[in-house]
C-alpha cells in the first residue's frame, strides 16, 4: 500500500475496524499442471486481487482488551496492574501482594497480543520481549517453544513448583473432613476387634506355636532360594531424578491441582529424567531445530539373565 496522509490512514483503518475481514473467498484450487487458458489466467488473476485486498486489510485490535503488567526484574516476574477476561483461568497467580505472570506466560500473551508489558512506563516490543525472558536464569527458547506449542493447542501448562504449592495450601472440606473421621473410626473398630480375635487364637494354639514356628522357617528358606535363583528385574530406564518442568492440563480438565502428564523439558537428544514419586504419566519435549517433538515412554523391565 502507498503511503496516505495521515487523515486518509485514520479513515482506512476507522473503517477497517467497522467491517473486519471474516473470511477470504479464493474461487478455486490451486491445478498442479500449468493451464495456459484465458479462463484459468482470469481466475488467477482474481485470485491474486482477493488475497491482495485481504493482504492490505488492516488488522485492528481494541488496546482495552488487552492485559497490562509492570516487568518486576528483581522477581523475574510481570506484576499485572490490569486484568482481562480470563486472564487468571489459565495464566499467572494470585497472592496477597498482587497478580503474577511467569516470563514464558508472559512473552506468550504479548505474541498473542493479549497483554502490554511496561518498564519503567516504556512498553515493551515482543523482540524486547524475548530478550527479558531469555535472560531469565533457567530459561530457554527451548522450554518456551514447548509451552508455547502445547497452549496453542488447548492445553493448561503451569509449573510444576506452582501446582504443588496451590495443593500443598488446599484445604479438605468439611464435608471430606467428615467423611475421613468415619472411616477412622470404621478403622480403629476394626483393629480393635483384629487384635481381640488374635489374642483368642494364640490363647487356643499355644500347644501348636513350636510347630507352627518350625513349619514357617521351612516356608521363609524355601522363598530365600527362590530369590537367590530366580532371574532378577532390569530396568532399561537409567533416570535422573528430578521434578517435572511443567504440569499439563488436557483440554476438558477444569482442576488446579490435579493434572495429566509431567512434562519435562529436553535440552539435548538424550531422556534421562524421571520422578518415582509421581504417578503421573511423563510426557518429554525435543527440540530439532524449529520442531518441537512430545514423546511417553514406558518403563520396561528385563529378565537379568
Amino acid at each position: 500500500m502507498y503511503d496516505l496522509p495521515v487523515e486518509e490512514e485514520a479513515k482506512v483503518i476507522v473503517n477497517d475496524h467497522k467491517h473486519p475481514l471474516t473470511k477470504i473467498n479464493f474461487l478455486g484450487p490451486k491445478q498442479f499442471f500449468k493451464d495456459t487458458s484465458r479462463e484459468r489466467q482470469e481466475l488467477v488473476t482474481k485470485n491474486l486481487q482477493v488475497l491482495e485486498f485481504a493482504l492490505k486489510h488492516k488488522k485492528v485490535d481494541k488496546r482495552c482488551a488487552r492485559a497490562k503488567a509492570e516487568w518486576i526484574a528483581s522477581l523475574k516476574l510481570a506484576k499485572v496492574e490490569k486484568v482481562v477476561k480470563g486472564l487468571l483461568e489459565t495464566f499467572g497467580y494470585q497472592d496477597k501482594s498482587g497478580i503474577y505472570v511467569y516470563p514464558e506466560e508472559m512473552l506468550y500473551l504479548v505474541e498473542m497480543n493479549k497483554m502490554e508489558v511496561f518498564v519503567n512506563n516504556v512498553p515493551l516490543t515482543v523482540q524486547e520481549c524475548f530478550d527479558v525472558v531469555l535472560n531469565v536464569p533457567n530459561m530457554t527458547l527451548t522450554k518456551y517453544q514447548a509451552y508455547k506449542k502445547l497452549v496453542l493447542q488447548g492445553n493448561r501448562v503451569i509449573r510444576y513448583s506452582e501446582v504443588v504449592r496451590k495443593r500443598n495450601n488446599g484445604k479438605i472440606p468439611k464435608e471430606n473432613s467428615k467423611i475421613c473421621d468415619t472411616d477412622t473410626r470404621k478403622r480403629k473398630l476394626e483393629d480393635e476387634n483384629d487384635e481381640v480375635q488374635e489374642k483368642r487364637i494364640r490363647s487356643e494354639d499355644l500347644d501348636d506355636s513350636e510347630t507352627d514356628e518350625r513349619a514357617g522357617e521351612y516356608i521363609r528358606g524355601i522363598f530365600e532360594k527362590l530369590r537367590n535363583s530366580c532371574p532378577k528385574e532390569y530396568s532399561s530406564k537409567e533416570a535422573l531424578e528430578t521434578s517435572p518442568d511443567y504440569c499439563v492440563f488436557i483440554k476438558n480438565n477444569s482442576s488446579r491441582v490435579e493434572w495429566d502428564f509431567n512434562l519435562y523439558i529436553c535440552e539435548s537428544d538424550a531422556i534421562n529424567y524421571t520422578n518415582t514419586n509421581s504417578t503421573k504419566p511423563e510426557l518429554f519435549a525435543i527440540c530439532s531445530g524449529d520442531n518441537i517433538a512430545f514423546y511417553r515412554m514406558g518403563q520396561v523391565y528385563l529378565p537379568h539373565l
